[in-house]
């Protein structure tokens, strides 16, 4: 079953089950949570309270919230921090249609952060026993996001638009991942002196977009650092007609969200729907992270799907191999699968 086959197929079981009342009445729990046919459990979006789930293995640990929220550490390092209540995200992902006059409408495809002013969505949230699901059903078009934890402890998010209308639509997708890679819990003012993100450009066509590469460096004690390493590899593919406009990618914080007085329920690049000029490096004054921006035209029936896997790496040489080596999406579905059938055999 393809990735998009299993998104618009538990769009469809979810909306059943929701509008079959005896149905919804007998799988349900408290707070707006239901189980589905195979186990995994809907969460629809609440203000009180939240659900999440556990991806991983021996010690890593992926949380995925239904509130959108993630966070991801293995003992005291901290690949992503975990952000309170109603703070920023460090994984956000977005979509935007064209407005007037050259702006555009941002929708968040994860239920945080709250965009003022973005246009009614019908939201749901899916924490299976592998994956955790988030459906945005923006009507003409659907957007979704698959995540999970790999074998080899890679963070595997799969983002999808597909155009369920009868005629052609112009959008945007929009990554924003602001990885920590470091033995803390809690962030300083300081931390961003020490963490730089680069840019590269793709080593190859075809699906290939070009990768992250992250480079933390941490005190180990009071005579010697340490340095961490990290890949986002990137990959994007289209079915149907369909093509890619253009694409973006940013390293700074600032030149996403337009400034140190904003965040990202007002930022910049999603109300005008660029991310201004390359910035392919950011170190030290700003807080380096890894964002891109493709603008994509899909045909009636087709959909575009963009895959992140962000990977730690021992070192700065496998961190390299990783960089140069493209991933795709038959292999995350694979790992995906892999995972499946070894939980299957237990």
């Amino acid at each position: 079953m393809s990735y998009r086959t299993e998104l618009i197929g538990l769009l469809n079981q979810s909306k059943k089950l929701l509008e079959t009342p005896d149905s919804a009445a007998a799988r349900a729990m408290p707070c707006r949570t239901y189980f589905l046919e195979d186990g995994q459990v809907l969460a629809l979006p609440r203000d009180g309270g939240d659900s999440r789930y556990p991806y991983g293995q021996d010690g890593f640990n992926f949380w995925a919230y239904a509130s959108g929220y993630m966070h991801c550490n293995e003992g005291l390092f901290s690949l992503f921090l975990r952000a309170t209540e109603g703070q920023e995200p460090k994984a956000a992902f977005f979509a935007g249609l064209p407005g007037a006059h050259g702006s555009h409408a941002a929708i968040s495809i994860l239920p945080v952060p709250c965009l003022e002013g973005a246009p009614a969505v019908e939201r749901m949230s899916i924490l299976g026993m592998n994956a955790a699901y988030y459906i945005a059903d923006a009507g003409d078009l659907v957007f979704g996001l698959r995540v999970f934890v790999n074998e080899q402890r890679r963070i595997c998010f799969s983002l999808l638009a597909d155009n369920v209308s009868s005629r052609p639509q112009t959008f945007f997708l929009s990554s924003f991942l602001n990885p920590y890679f470091r033995h803390q819990i809690y962030e300083s003012g300081e931390d961003r002196w020490f963490k730089e993100v680069r840019s590269l450009p793709a080593s190859s066509g075809g699906t290939d977009l070009g990768p992250f590469m992250i480079l933390v460096n941490e005190d180990k004690d009071r005579h010697s650092s340490i340095t961490q390493y990290g890949v986002l590899q990137r990959s994007f593919r289209l079915e149907g007609a369909g093509r890619l406009l253009r694409k973006e990618e940013t390293t700074s914080r600032y030149r996403y969200i337009g400034g140190v007085r904003r965040n990202l329920e007002n930022a910049t690049a999603l109300k005008e729907g660029t991310l201004g000029s390359p910035l392919p490096v950011t170190t030290f004054t700003d807080t380096a992270l890894a964002a891109d921006m493709l603008h994509l035209e899909l045909g009636a029936g087709a959909c575009a799907r963009l895959d992140l896997v962000l990977t730690h790496a021992p070192d700065s040489k496998a961190s390299e191999a990783l960089a140069g080596r493209v991933t795709d999406a038959e292999e995350i579905d694979a790992d995906l699968q892999r995972i499946r059938e070894s939980e299957a055999e237990r």
